[in-house]
C-alpha cells in the first residue's frame, strides 16, 4: 500500500511538471502606434509592404558592390563576433533545458577502512572477531542520479528567458549583417564621390592655370593689372587647397573598408582607383506602416526579446517562494573485494526524493522578485525607446532623402545650364567673338557646378542607403533615375 502511495504522488508530481510556470506570460505591449508617418508630403503605405526577394544593395545594379558585401558578410569582425554570440545564447539554452532532465554520474571508489577497537564492542568478545572486521576494504561503484520536477515552472521559465535570449541574438547578428552591408555600401559610393571630385578637381586645376597664363600674357601686354594676376593666383591656390583633403578623405574610406571587408589595411587601394561610377538608378523605397518596424529593424526585435527574456526572469524568481522536488536514487555495486564487485550480490540501492523549501531566507528571495521586476520595467523602457527611436528616425530619413533629392535637381538642372553655357563659348570663340580667357572661365564654372553636383549625388545615395537602414534593410519595389528624381520618393 506504501508503495502504491508513493507512485501515484510521483505520478502527480510528474504530471504537474506538465502545467504552466508560474509568472506572467509574455505580451508584446501595446505602444498605441501611429497610423503613417508625420513628415510633411509623405505618404505612408495603407498595406503592410513586402518583403524584398533579393537584397536590397541588389537593386542599384553593381557588381563591385555586391561583390564588396558579400565578402563583408563572411568576413568581417563584427558579423563574426556575433555568430559567437549566437552560438553561446543557443549553449545557455541547453544548459537552461538540462536542469529539468535527470542528472546521472558515476562515482567510483576504494576505501579502506579501520575500526575502533570499541566499535560495536557488545556483539563481539575480540576486537579481531565478530560481525564486522575493525579493519576491510570497501569497493564501491556507484551510480547517483537526481532529478527535480519542475513542478512550479522555475525550470521552464528559464528556459523560456534562456530561448529569448537566442531571438536577440539572431536579431542582433542580422542587426550587424544589416549595418554591415550598409556600411560597405556607404563607404562604396563616399569613394566613387571622392575620386570623381578628385578628378574634377585636377582638371580645374589645370584650366585655372592656362587662366592664370593668359592673365599674365594680358599683364604684360598692359591689357590687364596686377589685380587680375593676383585674383588668378588666388584662385588657383584656393584650387589647389582642395586637393589634399580628398585624397586625405579617400585615403581614410579605402581604410574603413577594408576594416569592415576583414582584410589588410592596403588590399583594395588599387582597385578603389576604377570606381568612378555612381549607380544609375536609385529604387523607390516603399516605408511600409510605423507598425511594421517592430516586426523588421533588428535593433527593436532585440529589445523585444530581451523584454520576454526579463518577464520570464520573473516567473524564476517567483518559483523561488515554492518548494522544489526532487526524486533522487542511487544503484551501486558494494563489496569488500574487487574480484566480485560485479557480482549480483553486491548490488545496493538507495531512494531519496526530496523536498527543499526555502521557509525564511533573509529576504533573499523578496529581493530577487523585486530584481527581476526592476528589469522588466527597464527592458519596457528600452523597448518603447527603440521604437520611437525607429520611427524618428525612418521620419528623419525620408526628410533627409526628400531634401537631398530636390538637391541634387537643382544642381543638375545648373549643371546642364553650364553645359549648354560652355558649348555656346566654344562656338563664340570659334567665331571670334570671345576670347580665350573668357571660354576658360566658363568652363571653371561649369566644373564647380559639377563639383557641387558630385556631392549632392554622393549625398542622395547615402541618404537611401540610411533610409534602408532605418528600415531594416527596407522592402520595397520601382525605380527612377536620374531624369525623374523630383518624384516623391516613398
Amino acid at each position: 500500500m506504501s508503495y502504491r502511495n508513493s507512485y501515484l504522488l510521483l505520478l502527480c508530481l510528474v504530471l504537474c511538471t506538465a502545467c504552466r510556470g508560474v509568472g506572467p506570460d509574455y505580451r508584446r505591449p501595446d505602444l498605441g502606434l501611429p497610423s503613417g508617418y508625420s513628415v510633411p508630403g509623405t505618404v505612408s503605405d495603407s498595406e503592410e509592404a513586402p518583403l524584398p526577394h533579393s537584397p536590397w544593395w541588389w537593386a542599384l545594379g553593381d557588381g563591385n558592390l555586391n561583390t564588396l558585401v558579400s565578402q563583408a558578410l563572411t568576413n568581417n569582425f563584427d558579423v563574426r563576433i556575433g555568430l559567437e554570440r549566437l552560438q553561446r545564447s543557443r549553449m545557455a539554452r541547453s544548459q537552461a533545458l538540462s536542469a529539468g532532465l535527470p542528472q546521472v554520474s558515476a562515482v567510483p571508489s576504494f576505501s579502506k577502512i579501520r575500526n575502533s577497537d570499541n566499535f560495536l564492542a557488545p556483539f563481539t568478545s575480540s576486537p579481531q572477531q565478530g560481525l564486522i572486521p575493525n579493519e576491510f576494504d570497501q569497493w564501491t561503484l556507484g551510480i547517483p542520479v537526481s532529478w527535480e520536477l519542475d513542478v512550479f515552472g522555475g525550470v521552464r521559465r528559464s528556459v523560456e528567458a534562456a530561448g529569448a535570449r537566442i531571438l536577440a541574438a539572431e536579431a542582433g547578428l542580422e542587426g550587424l549583417r544589416l549595418s554591415t552591408s550598409a556600411e560597405v555600401a556607404d563607404t562604396y559610393v563616399s569613394i566613387i564621390g571622392l575620386n570623381r571630385q578628385q578628378v574634377l578637381l585636377e582638371d580645374s586645376i589645370q584650366l585655372q592655370q592656362q587662366t592664370l597664363k593668359l592673365v599674365k600674357l594680358r599683364h604684360d601686354s598692359g591689357l590687364a593689372s596686377q589685380l587680375d594676376v593676383e585674383r588668378s593666383v588666388s584662385q588657383l591656390e584656393s584650387i589647389r587647397a582642395m586637393l589634399p583633403l580628398l585624397q586625405s578623405a579617400g585615403v581614410n574610406e579605402l581604410r574603413r573598408l577594408t576594416l569592415l571587408l576583414g582584410s589588410e589595411s592596403s588590399a583594395m587601394d588599387a582597385q578603389a582607383e576604377s570606381w568612378t561610377d555612381f549607380p544609375e538608378d536609385l529604387p523607390f523605397i516603399q516605408v511600409g506602416l510605423p507598425a511594421q518596424l517592430i516586426r523588421r529593424r533588428p535593433d527593436i526585435r532585440v529589445m523585444e526579446s530581451q523584454l520576454a527574456a526579463s518577464s520570464a526572469g520573473i516567473g524564476v524568481a517567483i518559483s523561488n517562494f515554492y518548494p522544489k522536488f526532487y526524486l533522487m536514487g542511487q544503484p551501486q555495486l558494494v563489496s569488500s573485494s574487487a574480484v566480485n564487485l560485479f557480482e549480483a550480490s553486491s548490488f545496493a540501492w538507495q531512494f531519496a526524493p526530496r523536498i527543499e523549501w526555502a521557509l525564511f531566507a533573509g529576504g533573499r528571495n523578496r529581493a530577487i522578485l523585486e530584481q527581476a521586476r526592476s528589469e522588466n520595467r527597464e527592458a519596457l523602457l528600452a523597448y518603447e525607446k527603440a521604437v520611437i527611436k525607429a520611427i524618428g528616425e525612418v521620419e528623419s530619413g525620408i526628410a533627409a532623402m526628400d531634401a537631398h533629392r530636390r538637391r541634387y535637381q537643382s544642381w543638375t538642372e545648373a549643371s546642364r545650364a553650364a553645359e549648354t553655357a560652355v558649348s555656346l563659348s566654344e562656338k563664340m570663340y570659334g567665331a571670334g567673338r570671345i576670347s580665350l580667357l573668357d571660354l576658360l572661365i566658363d568652363q571653371l564654372r561649369r566644373n564647380e557646378i559639377n563639383l557641387e553636383m558630385i556631392q549632392a549625388k554622393t549625398a542622395l545615395t547615402r541618404a537611401w542607403i540610411r533610409l534602408h537602414l532605418t528600415l531594416g534593410g527596407g522592402w520595397g519595389t520601382g525605380q527612377y533615375s536620374d531624369s525623374d528624381m523630383d518624384s516623391d520618393s516613398r
